[in-house]
């Protein structure tokens, strides 16, 4: 994956870190809602605040992982095509 696609393992990067970052929003935006002191707000909706940056999280982490599952399946299967085409020793 590092020589064939090298924008891929950046990709896969930057997903994670977003997937932090959202998580790591959505967390402060729950707490400011929660103990801030804005009128009007509810506790419904920091919870709501928390329970989407926590789905933004799972479904960029899980996307980015996908596609480094996928990054090592074309590796090994590379691999496994290298050893059965392996040239044959003729017997003598």
């Amino acid at each position: 994956m590092n020589e064939r696609y090298p924008f891929i393992k950046i990709s896969i990067n930057f997903m994670k870190v977003l997937a932090y970052l959202s998580a790591g929003l959505g967390i402060i935006g729950a707490l400011i809602i929660l103990f801030g002191k804005t009128p009007g707000s509810g506790k419904l909706a920091g919870l709501g605040v928390l329970l989407m940056g926590g789905f933004y999280f799972l479904v960029l982490y899980l996307f980015s992982e996908v596609i480094r599952l996928l990054c090592d399946l074309d590796e090994q299967q590379k691999k496994i095509m290298e050893i059965i085409q392996a040239p044959k020793r003729e017997i003598r």
